[in-house]
């Protein structure tokens, strides 16, 4: 996806659209689930695993806090994440104090789930999100507490 916009850029470039940006105004480009925009969703880039498998780096942010990497929110929260394609045993796990965890996953279809009770708050969401051999999906996920 980032490379579709990188190219139609380049190519509204080419064809002679001219415009100009007020830097003073516009705000900075902000890297991948550094801000709410993006919760609940994934993107793939190439380079990763091997043939078979693929590296999930994912990221738990939090809107309940100034801070979207809140470690009293995002830190140490129990995950599983099941292959929906083919089933199988879920494998668990627990995000870094910054609410981030890695995974090899094999390719295909997966879902990652959290749930957690935190300062009297019931958090729980889900994402379902598709792994490629060979690349890195980044996952995104709102910690979503209510």
């Amino acid at each position: 996806m980032r490379h579709i916009i990188y190219n139609f850029s380049l190519a509204a470039g080419l064809m002679g659209c001219t415009g100009s940006v007020d830097t003073d105004s516009s705000e900075p480009s902000l890297p991948f689930c550094e801000k709410m925009d993006d919760a609940n969703s994934y993107v793939i880039e190439d380079g990763g695993s091997s043939t078979t498998s693929g590296t999930v780096e994912g990221r738990v942010i939090t809107d309940e806090s100034e801070d979207l990497h809140d470690p009293q929110w995002v830190g140490y929260l129990d995950y599983t994440v099941d292959n929906t394609d083919v089933g199988g045993t879920q494998q668990q796990g627990e995000t870094d104090q910054d609410g981030s965890f890695v995974e090899v996953l094999g390719e295909g279809h997966w879902k990652y789930k959290i749930s957690a009770t935190m300062a009297g708050y019931t958090c729980s969401n889900e994402l379902e999100f598709l792994v490629q051999a060979g690349g890195t999906t980044q996952v995104c996920i709102d910690v979503n507490c209510i």
